[in-house]
């Protein structure tokens, strides 16, 4: 499946400038609150809602599975007057840039877009033109030509597979479900319409039937993280799903009996399995993106999930994280260098700051051969050293 390589924004939130963001096998999204992080990937995720949709949502479905807004004027950049812009690269040459306006009715619509692919020139297909002598028509974000007799849309090829990588998206968002007695029952596949957190159980009872070998990869990611070793799916009626852990962090002889409901547990068990779970279903090219892996888990927690992260990289997934911790940086600094299958260049930083107007400017780094990210503006380490030298200097003026 493909993947996605690049994000194009222009005028959306606090990126006002064209602005392309890139994406390694392992892409870290870092930066102060309210700096742009989560803005880097609206824009693929609205495209993917739309695509999603199962009914014909228009133009850009604003609020779905992935993303919630209300108004058009929630994505457009502050006091901007020109066509919001949102595309992606794909790894295999292709890309979509789609621009989107308010119409003389106030309504959203597509005003171009442009796609091209590893060989071809770039396709600009505009609203009221034509393209091959026939007048151009708009399907969901897509313009394209009504074709004769099947009233079907025409694309550009080059438009039609830089989709595929939007398609194939799993999002696993900050705000995950808490720990409950029982999950909706859902459809599994290659792709998922909609936040992954909410197929979790049906993945795993999937797992389950099938005898999959990834069932196991889970129970031993979950140890490593200090968690639990163990995690069991049973069928609730037709539909509902319970999980059951390990009540231990280990796995002891007759200890498969050993299971108690994953809300009598801590929610860091319920909160990681999704990442945990998104990871191992994910197939190479495909782009896992998590908010905050971090979230209720122990600093050792967070440095161990560093190298699941790393891991599936050197599978093949392409690993998108937005985060706040510093052990999971330099937890994945250190995983990168030992992994045999990942190399350092194979692992970006991408640090989002804001300027004295409020725009975002993105500072892109790469690991060198010592795992260090040089050049990149990181404050991570500068906040704890104050946060301890401010303490120490306490503790020393109190004994005075």
């Amino acid at each position: 499946m493909p993947g996605i390589e690049s994000l194009v924004l222009e005028n959306v939130r606090v990126f006002r400038a064209r602005t392309e963001i890139p994406l390694g096998r392992l892409t870290l999204l870092g930066g102060a609150n309210s700096s742009g992080k989560s803005s880097a990937m609206l824009g693929a995720l609205l495209l993917k809602q739309t695509l999603d949709s199962t009914f014909d949502p228009g133009p850009l479905l604003l609020r779905g599975g992935h993303v919630e807004l209300t108004s058009f004027d929630q994505l457009r950049a502050y006091q901007s007057r020109g066509p919001v812009v949102v595309g992606v690269r794909t790894d295999e040459g292709y890309s979509l840039e789609v621009a989107l306006e308010r119409d003389d009715d106030g309504e959203i619509s597509v005003v171009e877009t442009r796609s091209s692919g590893p060989r071809g020139p770039t396709a600009t297909l505009r609203r009221g033109g034509t393209w091959r002598r026939r007048a151009i028509v708009h399907h969901r974000f897509l313009l394209g030509m009504a074709l004769p007799r099947t009233g079907e849309i025409g694309l550009p090829p080059s438009a039609h597979l830089a989709t595929r990588a939007l398609e194939g998206l799993i999002h696993v968002p900050g705000l995950r479900t808490p720990p409950l007695r029982d999950y909706p029952l859902a459809a599994t596949g290659d792709t998922f319409d909609g936040r992954f957190d909410r197929y979790v159980a049906s993945v795993i009872l999937e797992w389950q039937k099938h005898k999959d070998v990834r069932l196991g990869h889970v129970g031993r990611d979950l140890r490593a993280l200090g968690l639990t070793w163990k995690v069991h799916a049973e069928r609730r009626g037709d539909t509902s799903v319970a999980l059951r852990v390990g009540r231990l962090r280990s796995g002891t002889q007759g200890g498969a009996r050993d299971l108690v409901e994953i809300a009598d547990v801590g929610v860091g068990v319920s909160q990681a399995l999704p990442v945990v779970v998104a990871l191992h279903r994910a197939r190479p090219g495909q782009v896992v993106y998590v908010e905050q892996p971090e979230l209720h888990l122990h600093p050792r927690a967070q440095h161990a999930m560093a190298r699941l992260l790393a891991d599936a990289a050197a599978r093949g997934v392409r690993v998108v994280v937005e985060t706040h911790s510093a052990m999971l940086l330099l937890g994945v600094q250190a995983a990168a260098l030992a992994h045999a299958e990942l190399e350092a260049r194979d692992v970006r930083l991408n640090w989002f700051e804001r300027d004295g107007a409020g725009w975002t400017e993105v500072h892109t780094a790469t690991l060198d051969e010592r795992g260090a990210l040089e050049g990149a503006p990181l404050d991570f380490d500068e906040v704890e050293l104050e946060a301890h030298r401010a303490y120490l200097e306490l503790v020393e003026s109190s004994r005075r």
